[in-house]
């Protein structure tokens, strides 16, 4: 991948929808109702997804002051199937679907364009300025169009320089391997590679380039006991977003979790191997606190996780510093919930 290879932009959008209609075309005459790729939706499911998510990044710019996604209705086609807000009526062909897609891109495409930079629409990766934007409209058109080709059987060779673009943008951390395109499949999930298994769970992050410090601490072992167990407390109770979780073979995963926010440290959730390993669990630091979990709305987190059974220590206290209170994991490792002062 290159060192810069510079930003994701309104035309990109446009230029890669193009693209995929090119590609798609010679497939229009094809079963439609097949799976796309490796997934459960069909082709033409996938491919109003793809228009679907097109539009929502473009309404999501436009709306940065409403404090949850916009309630805008999405129903599935037939039941199982994708919730799709916008949907191609089947009567008009792939040709009419294509017409939607385009449509959809030059939405994205004119919101991305008009949209002042310090704008940051909802999403769940973090907010997203009009570059990452235009980056996820794009990562979904790429990968989405591979899946429908594949279903089709017809070809689908994207630019490489997109590719590296929107990696640069929204997935920073992978380290690439060969080309870009072939790096984009293996972040988002749909091949492995010799060295690296197929990811079951991925996501990016919509961080601001220029937001993004030249170093920082990206993952912290924390040792577990059991995989399964460690995802219940720290994503179903504690609230965290479960980031990945690769199977490594023999037994082991590649499991990371962090606040949902998609900012700052993740956890990686190592389970223990050997008597050493196991000696440590839920006593990495001695005894000190080992993790501070920071928030913005302490008396909501904090009863929030009362309400999930987390273990607090301590009633909370005001301290020079911030408004702090111990809670213990399962295992015994002690966290500080703060809200900094």
């Amino acid at each position: 991948m290159l060192d810069h290879p510079g930003p994701v932009t309104a035309d990109d959008v446009v230029s890669v929808v193009r693209d995929a209609v090119v590609a798609l075309r010679p497939g229009a005459g094809g079963d439609w109702s097949v799976p796309a790729g490796d997934l459960e939706w069909s082709c033409w499911v996938t491919a109003e997804h793809i228009a679907d998510d097109l539009f929502y990044y473009a309404v999501e710019l436009g709306s940065p002051g409403h404090p949850e996604y916009l309630p805008i209705e999405a129903e599935p086609r037939k039941p199982g199937e994708e919730a799709n807000t916008i949907r191609s009526d089947p009567a008009a062909g792939p040709e009419g679907l294509f017409a939607v897609l385009v449509a959809s891109g030059a939405l994205l495409a004119a919101m991305v364009r008009v949209t002042p930079p310090a704008v940051r629409a909802r999403h769940t990766f973090g907010g997203a300025d009009p570059e990452a934007s235009a980056a996820m409209g794009v990562l979904e058109t790429l990968v989405h169009t591979r899946d429908v080709a594949q279903g089709l059987g017809v070809p689908w060779t994207p630019d490489p320089g997109l590719c590296a673009r929107v990696l640069a943008r929204l997935l920073p951390e992978v380290e690439p391997v060969g080309d870009p395109w072939t790096t984009l499949l293996w972040a988002c999930g749909r091949i492995a590679l010799p060295d690296r298994a197929r990811r079951s769970t991925w996501g990016w992050d919509n961080t601001t380039r220029s937001a993004r410090p030249a170093q920082e601490i990206g993952l912290v072992t924390l040792l577990v006991p059991d995989y399964d167990d460690a995802i219940a407390f720290y994503v179903d109770v504690l609230g965290f977003a479960l980031v990945e979780d690769t199977d490594l073979g023999d037994r082991k995963r590649w499991v990371v979790a962090g606040p949902p926010s998609g900012r700052g440290t993740r956890l990686l959730l190592a389970r223990a191997d050997g008597d050493a390993q196991q000696t440590r669990i839920g006593d990495q630091t001695g005894g000190h606190v080992a993790l501070f979990l920071t928030t913005a709305d302490f008396d909501a987190d904090h009863a929030r996780m009362l309400d999930a059974g987390v273990a607090f220590t301590e009633e909370p206290r005001h301290e020079p510093y911030g408004t702090v209170v111990v809670f213990a994991d399962p295992y015994g490792n002690r966290w500080d919930l703060i809200q900094p002062s």
